[in-house]
């Protein structure tokens, strides 16, 4: 994830047509809410420029790209993203537009999210299942342990 990061150019992001392109506001949104915990639909791309890309040359951002949690990732932020990542126009935006060279990592960064946090549900369902499975076996292993002693016992008498 960092050497995807590192490759976004903040200073170029500064720089895109975000309030006419409806992926790129959807991208920056997006991006808004998972970052910084922000409400999607109050989005305002000139304050999200100044105070998240211009201020300090963008460093919280980036730092916040790098260390983004997808373990602990919100479901609803995660189904965000997946709706961004399957929206043909973002796709053409990352692919066909004059800017996608400034946002094809961003748009690496969301896969590499959604596919980090879909890894994480399934471990999670499997220690679960591998827990359910453990608590089965000793139930089952306590019982047989009893009847074999038992056999034993009688077959001494």
């Amino acid at each position: 994830m960092k050497e995807t990061v590192s490759k976004v150019k903040v200073e170029k992001l500064t720089k895109l047509p975000v309030s006419n392109e409806r992926p790129l506001q959807e991208l920056f949104a997006t991006l808004y809410e998972v970052l910084y915990d922000g409400d999607k639909k109050k989005f305002n791309w000139d304050q999200f420029k100044n105070k998240a890309l211009k201020h300090e040359d963008g460093e919280d951002f980036i730092f916040r790209l790098v260390n983004v949690n997808f373990k602990e990732l919100r479901n609803e932020y995660y189904d965000d993203l997946l709706i961004l990542k399957a929206d043909p126009e973002f796709d053409n935006a990352c692919v066909n537009s004059q800017y996608s060279a400034d946002i094809l990592d961003l748009a690496d960064w969301v896969e590499y999210v959604c596919v980090g946090h879909q890894f994480a549900k399934e471990h999670k369902q499997c220690q679960k299942e591998y827990e359910k499975i453990r608590r089965d076996i000793d139930k089952r292993s306590k019982g047989s342990l009893k009847l074999s002693q038992k056999f034993w016992e009688d077959a001494s008498e």
